[in-house]
């Protein structure tokens, strides 16, 4: 894992500016996170590319949403890898990988890097959450095993231990939609909105001549085509979980309520398109290992951090030749005709790529453009195909000419999913004296909170016990001596408080600052813990009460507060321009996903990312949509450690017939 992470991560071309001078390319990957930097090495490393492949990347930073410092202790000059391997490091963005991601695992295996478990639990195995983690539910501290249980001897009415009020209906769907062909979940219960919309159990596919069910198949669309319910109801692709909730299991706007609260991810699932569930529900795997293999359980994620994905992956591109250019971002592509083409003496490709140098402060990780005014700080691209990978969705149609056929479909796309803001938040506290324990919680409630979630219907919407728990533990992993006394909590929030706190005006910085220096920026002095952090005093404040409130303890008997990182995922955010997250709208969702791929058929422009995929919201999505476009537009063969099963199962309602899936 050490020599991934030592490799070069980028080689800056010179690039001068001017038409004259102009780089070539034979494609251009636009992106350096997930999606950008495993098309970029599957191209290297599968097909020999006339003028060669670049990347570029508008910041200093490879990874995207993936962004993995360590916090609470630190590498030092000399450290062997194990102790590397073993310190506590932020997720800043994506943090885990399930069993059943199998285009991560095939990564992961292909490239060397190294996985450890992401516990859920205290003990060491299974995906969910420990049952006598605590929940904090509108003044209530209750254990996840006082909710399941008061859930499952539910009939009917309201549940006294839980404070909503669910209303008397609280159905148990049947375990078939009768006349639907569509297998539910009857087991669980249905009161907080989870209606069986996963579709696995098909023998034959509808409308056709008894077609046995494929995921390879051009006709699983049809799936979401038939009526729910049955014979006179909308079609499936029409509902969204919020709709289904309410119509089809009965949902209540308090019922609702508790499922966010309980979950600890606040979805807007107005919008939210409820047929997307994948055919194989909830399929973690067993968590057994192969002969000669580490045991590696439910959840995994890359000992150095979640960037280390993209991160070996941009290693292996540059080995392979390719190159990377950063602080490097793409303002407009312009399709150049035939006559354009013609009258300029050298092959200059169907494509001109417009960028602006872009200069990363390196205490307040914005990415600005060095010079403003527009003159001199343009660098021309021209190439014969683009890949644009993993970009903000809200800005997408825009590097296209205005009403042209690329930013029609662009933003006929983008139009099709919706998005999620949120910030993660990681406090790391000094326990050599006092530890973070839930002690004024136990006696009667019963709770402990060793490893995993503390869920809250505050603005703490959960709080992780990462370092130790989660991260690491002995003797599965071993830690670093001098990290004992490090206890790390992340905090995840879609908290409007919160992100008040967190664009409260602190970016100004002067220029040509060190990470030595940070404490020259204007706003240091409201910053907390160390300054190239810049962490809010304000938001620090606001997450130690809301944690002092869940812990039933003042503020005063918290640890000392050693460190804070934070990352705000939304547009508006200068420090990380794009969405969290995504998700598709309800409508005929599968229809734009292969458009996207390529949204003009004889234009050379590509688009892929996590945004755009079956598994929204997991690095998974980022490979799986790039690898479709690998496989079904560039003709790319399918790498050896995935099979036709799992590289169709990545998108099973695919409506074109597939290149190499026979």
């Amino acid at each position: 894992a050490l020599a991934v992470l030592l490799l070069p991560a980028v080689v800056v071309a010179a690039a001068v500016s001017g038409q004259d001078a102009a780089q070539r390319v034979g494609v251009a990957v636009i992106g350096g996170g997930a999606s950008g930097t495993y098309a970029a090495w599957r191209l290297a490393t599968s097909q020999s590319v006339e003028h060669g492949i670049a990347l570029f990347e508008r910041s200093d930073r490879i990874g995207g949403r993936l962004h993995s410092p360590t916090i609470g202790c630190h590498a030092a000059q000399g450290d062997s890898a194990s102790r590397i391997d073993a310190l506590p490091r932020c997720e800043l963005g994506g943090m885990r990988i399930r069993a059943s991601d199998v285009f991560v695992h095939g990564v992961a295996e292909a490239l060397n890097v190294s996985l450890g478990n992401f516990y859920m639990n205290s003990e060491n195995s299974g995906p969910d959450d420990d049952p006598l983690n605590p929940a904090a539910l509108r003044g209530s501290i209750v254990t996840r095993l006082l909710v399941t249980n008061e859930l499952q001897a539910a009939d009917g009415g309201n549940l006294p231990r839980l404070p909503y009020e669910f209303t008397s209906f609280i159905p148990r769907l049947p375990d078939k939609i009768d006349g639907s062909g569509l297998t539910g979940t009857a087991a669980s219960m249905h009161l907080y909105g989870d209606p069986p919309m996963a579709f696995y159990n098909m023998t034959s596919l509808p409308n056709t001549t008894n077609e046995p069910y494929d995921p390879c198949s051009s006709n699983n669309w049809r799936i979401l085509e038939q009526p729910l319910p049955a014979p006179d109801g909308p079609p499936v692709w029409a509902y969204t979980r919020d709709t289904a909730g309410r119509l089809l299991a009965g949902t209540s706007s308090e019922g609702s309520a508790f499922g966010n609260d309980f979950s600890g991810y606040r979805i807007a699932q107005i919008n939210l398109a409820a047929a997307t569930d994948p055919f194989v529900p909830g399929d973690q795997g067993d968590g057994q290992a192969e002969p000669g293999k580490p045991l590696i359980g439910p959840f995994s994620r890359p000992l150095l951090g979640m960037q280390e994905l993209p991160l070996a992956m941009s290693a292996a591109f540059l080995s392979a030749g390719g190159e990377t250019q950063m602080n490097m971002q793409l303002l407009r592509i312009e399709v150049l005709d035939g006559d354009e083409q013609a009258s300029n003496s050298s092959d200059i490709g169907k494509l001109k790529l417009t960028f602006v140098e872009t200069a990363t402060n390196p205490c307040t990780e914005i990415t600005e453009r060095i010079s403003k005014d527009g003159v001199g700080d343009t660098r021309v691209v021209y190439a014969d195909k683009v890949v644009l990978a993993g970009m903000a969705t809200e800005t997408l149609a825009s590097l296209f000419e205005p009403q042209s056929q690329l930013a029609v479909e662009a933003a006929a796309a983008v139009d099709m999913v919706d998005l999620n803001n949120y910030g993660k938040f990681f406090l790391a506290f000094n326990t050599s004296e006092r530890n973070i324990s839930t002690a004024a919680l136990s006696g009667a409630n019963g709770t402990h909170w060793e490893a995993g979630r503390f869920v809250a219907s505050s603005d703490v919407q959960q709080a992780f016990k990462w370092w130790p728990g989660t991260q690491a533990r002995s003797p599965n992993e071993t830690s670093a001596a001098d990290c004992e006394d490090v206890t790390v909590l992340q905090v995840y929030s879609q908290s409007p408080l919160l992100r008040v706190a967190v664009n409260t005006p602190q970016w100004s910085c002067v220029p040509n600052v060190t990470l030595d220096t940070c404490d020259l920026c204007e706003n240091a002095t409201n910053w907390v813990g160390r300054p190239q952090d810049h962490f809010p005093a304000a938001l620090a404040d606001l997450l130690l009460t809301q944690l002092a409130l869940m812990l039933n303890v003042s503020v005063t008997e918290l640890p000392p507060l050693l460190e804070a990182k934070y990352e705000w995922h939304e547009i508006s955010n200068p420090q990380s321009p794009a969405a969290a997250w995504h998700f598709w709208r309800p409508g005929k969702w599968w229809e734009t996903f292969a458009s996207v791929l390529q949204p003009v058929d004889d234009v050379p422009v590509y688009i892929v990312g996590e945004a755009f995929s079956f598994d929204q919201g997991w690095v998974e999505g980022a490979l799986e949509t790039t690898e479709m476009m690998l496989q079904e537009k560039l003709s790319v063969a399918r790498p050896a450690w995935l099979s036709r099963n799992d590289y169709c199962a990545a998108m099973p309602y695919y409506p074109d017939k597939r290149r190499f899936a026979s």
